[in-house]
């Protein structure tokens, strides 16, 4: 018997990791236009702030033209980062970073430009509240931007440019002081929201572990025991409404005590791996695979007839069949499965019942002489379920009975 090379641990390892780095950055992302969106209503009113004191009460009525180009970049930033919230699953997330870096930057150079244009023109209280704007503005850069790097420095350095620029040339011989004063104060936001980035990474990371920690197999990385039962609750949940049928295959590797016992843990891992492999690969995306425990797999699927669940059983049989390790003197080593169907018929109601009758299903093709499909309804036989054929439990050089 022939068949692809299972997965190996290392490889799967590196899955795992590829799967949490996306899931890192996903979170990250839904963050950071969080932030974004929070961000876009402070700045319309601290521009719509700014643009009142220097415009209604200091007379400087170009000022306004301003506001209403910090509004447009408000509305903008909201809109797409609601966009991005709604339809994020649908989205290039590299491309939504530098959209996010894109408007930072635009924010940067209209708070850059009143500092530079409006500064000189305002008496000493308008200058006190260009500084302030812009000073609270980097402030909260640091919040907004501290889920990613680039989104801090491209706002900040126009912003912190131009007010240290209007400084230096607009306030004689105190303004070289108040320019230091501004590095320094950049410099510290800088690494605030450095470290405020890292800490947010790290509790990001560790949310991923834990997420994948309570829902995943960590061998053969499907869902686990209490992911299935999640996913099959809220369906029996949904099917109450809807009267909706559902089906359960229970896979059990024949004879999976003996080839650990003779071929060693390490080939019943490679076992399990190419098991899940199989299966995953072999079923449609939407099919829950999960893993029990020991060699034991369970695949539900919902919206399911009797059809469905007999066809999903037979094509994992075949990738069971299809599995070909690779034992120590290079010897091929197939395994075999027997495979116990159980359906619900006028609605899907209660887990339990289904998995126990298609755990009896699972005991019944071993009866049979193992390596074969069984299937009972979850009241009364099924005389009519097809089975697979029957075949040693393990082929190959030297293997057990």
């Amino acid at each position: 018997m022939t068949g692809a090379a299972p997965q190996s641990i290392d490889d799967l390892l590196q899955d795992n990791a590829a799967d949490a780095h996306k899931r890192e950055r996903q979170a990250i992302l839904d963050m950071l236009y969080r932030n974004h969106r929070s961000a876009a209503v402070v700045m319309m009113l601290n521009s719509t702030v700014t643009a009142y004191l220097l415009g209604v009460l200091e007379g400087a009525t170009e000022v306004l033209w301003w506001w209403g180009v910090g509004i447009a970049l408000g509305v903008t930033r909201f809109s797409l980062s609601s966009v991005y919230l709604r339809c994020r699953e649908h989205l290039h997330s590299t491309r939504w970073t530098q959209i996010a870096a894109a408007n930072s930057l635009s924010f940067g150079l209209h708070i850059g430009y009143l500092s530079l244009c409006c500064f000189g023109q305002a008496e000493p209280a308008g200058q006190i509240a260009v500084s302030v704007l812009t000073a609270g503005t980097i402030a909260g850069a640091t919040i907004a931007g501290a889920t990613y790097l680039p989104c801090f420095v491209a706002f900040t350095t126009p912003a912190a440019s131009a007010i240290a620029i209007a400084f230096a040339t607009q306030l004689g011989p105190s303004g070289p002081g108040l320019v230091v004063f501004t590095a320094v104060y950049v410099a510290m936001m800088f690494l605030s929201t450095k470290r405020i980035n890292q800490l947010i990474r790290k509790n990001v990371r560790l949310s991923v572990a834990l997420y994948r920690q309570a829902r995943r197999d960590p061998l053969v990385d499907v869902a686990n025991r209490l992911e299935f039962h999640r996913q099959t609750d809220e369906a029996a949940a949904t099917a109450r409404k809807g009267g909706e049928d559902a089906a359960i295959i229970f896979i059990d590797l024949d004879h999976f005590k003996t080839l650990n016992d003779t071929y060693g843990h390490a080939t019943g891992d490679q076992a399990l791996l190419a098991m899940a492999e199989g299966l995953t690969g072999a079923l449609r995306p939407g099919d829950l695979v999960a893993r029990l425990g020991g060699d034991e797999f369970v695949v539900f699927l919902f919206p399911a007839s009797r059809n469905k669940a007999l066809t999903a059983a037979n094509k994992a049989l075949t990738a069971v069949r299809g599995i070909c390790l690779e034992r120590d003197d290079g010897d091929p080593l197939s395994i075999t499965a027997s495979i116990g169907v159980a359906y619900s018929r006028g609605g899907f109601r209660s887990t339990e019942d289904l998995l126990s009758r298609a755990d009896a299903a699972v005991y019944l093709a071993k009866e049979r002489g193992r390596d074969r499909v069984e299937a009972l309804p979850l009241n009364g036989p099924d005389d009519d379920a097809p089975a697979g054929d029957a075949s040693s439990p393990i082929v190959g050089s030297g293997a057990p009975a």
